[in-house]
């Protein structure tokens, strides 16, 4: 495409749409213009109608400038992106995202995700410049959406035969499947309730809480379990009463 501009004396010839490399040659023959006086202007010739062209063959870059935690416990996900390229200006680029591989489309900054499922996920952004270039290493980010294990009571029993005793079966889930650690991180009352006194059994799903007080002794005692996954803890709180009521 050729776009002539300007006048009367000085013209500007600008040249589009080339799709190849090479020489451009504007070829302006004589007399093709006149002045007041009748008198044409000469043929161009080589050293000033000669453009060589060059097309932009160098990729844009690719940066995720912030992203969620990792782990982290949302659903939702938030990402700020930029690139840098050597023609195109920043504001002028164009982007692609994808998520967990699900295929590049059209996006801008920021760039939002809800209602992710909990496990692992991939982001990937790639810049696109004016002359059609796309990164081809798109900038990526991995992260996992986690939630901590959960404690299910199951069923429990109290026995008093001058030592008072109890017995507390749980539950324990992670939505994961990660492995599963049960301690004991506080006792309120260690003058009724001995922290050697409190036992805890087993190592699947299901585990045992056994709580046993100094004889003839009375009062509460408010014991602290953690359960954790590795990465979430969840606290548990027993109350473990001798004597008393309420």
């Amino acid at each position: 495409t050729i776009n002539i501009t300007g006048g009367p004396t000085t013209y500007n010839v600008a040249v589009s749409g080339m799709t190849l490399g090479g020489t451009v040659i504007a070829d302006i023959p004589a007399s093709s213009a006149s002045d007041a006086a009748g008198n044409g202007n000469d043929a161009s010739t080589s050293t000033d109608n000669t453009i060589t062209y060059v097309p932009d063959a160098t990729p844009p870059d690719t940066t995720i400038n912030s992203s969620p935690t990792n782990p982290t416990t949302s659903n939702n996900a938030a990402f700020t992106f930029s690139g840098t390229d050597d023609h195109t200006l920043p504001g002028a680029l164009t982007f692609e995202c994808q998520l967990d591989g699900g295929g590049f489309s059209p996006c801008t900054s920021p760039k939002n995700y809800t209602g992710l499922a909990v496990g692992n996920h991939t982001f990937e952004v790639q810049a696109k410049d004016g002359a059609g270039n796309v990164d081809p290493t798109p900038d990526t980010y991995s992260w996992k959406v986690s939630v901590g294990p959960t404690v299910t009571v199951v069923n429990g029993v109290c026995i008093s035969s001058g030592t008072a005793l109890g017995r507390l079966n749980l539950s324990l889930f992670d939505p994961e499947g990660d492995r599963i650690t049960m301690r004991v991180i506080s006792n309120s009352n260690s003058s009724l309730v001995p922290d050697s006194y409190i036992i805890l059994h087993g190592t699947g799903t299901i585990r045992t809480v056994t709580i046993g007080a100094i004889p003839d002794r009375t009062g509460t005692a408010k014991i602290t379990l953690e359960v954790t996954d590795g990465v979430h803890s969840t606290p548990f709180v027993i109350n473990f009463k001798v004597g008393t009521t309420g």
